[in-house]
């Protein structure tokens, strides 16, 4: 399995980067890919959000015809929603817009799931855990992965702080000892 870029609807307007390099970069990762490896399973750019960017890069038809379905094969969003109704209405976009671009049929992956350790309690990261994942796989989602297990932060109000560190089931009190 090969996934081509982390989150470009994020990244590439914020660097300029148009929907038509994107997608010349996902067809050049594939073929170079697969070139090598012909088995290769390529999975779409993980997207967050159902906004414009995404909107026109799974539409995307380049001058030679070809589509998001020449060059992946599975499907990949990353979903963070604390709401349950939040969370299926994003799934239902997601079906939609996967619907409007010939894309459905694709299997798809939740690669980024969770919740913050510094917003909830562990038990309401473990409950919304065992809620989504129902939801998802309920929905037709054929894997999904939590972000992460571990929370590797300390003092959230610190000048340093990362947050991707507060992004853990467990937090790191229970995990160090």
């Amino acid at each position: 399995y090969f996934e081509i870029m982390n989150e470009p609807d994020i990244a590439c307007p914020r660097n300029g980067i148009s929907v038509g390099d994107l997608f010349k970069m996902t067809k050049l990762s594939s073929e170079a890919i697969r070139n090598v490896r012909s088995d290769a399973l390529m999975i779409l750019p993980g997207l967050c959000y159902s906004n414009d960017f995404s909107k026109k890069y799974l539409s995307y038809k380049d001058a030679e015809g070809h589509t998001l379905k020449d060059y992946v094969d599975i499907l990949n969003v990353h979903t963070y929603f604390d709401n349950q109704k939040a969370y299926i209405k994003q799934l239902e976009e997601w079906a939609s817009l996967f619907r409007s671009s010939g894309l459905i049929d694709l299997p798809l992956w939740i690669t980024e799931y969770g919740h913050s350790s510094w917003e909830y309690k562990e038990e309401d990261r473990a409950n919304m855990y065992i809620q989504q994942t129902l939801i998802g796989l309920s929905l037709g989602v054929e894997k999904m992965f939590y972000y992460q297990f571990h929370s590797f932060g300390g003092n959230y109000f610190s000048s340093h702080h990362q947050r991707e560190e507060y992004f853990g089931m467990i937090s790191p009190s229970i995990s160090n000892s």
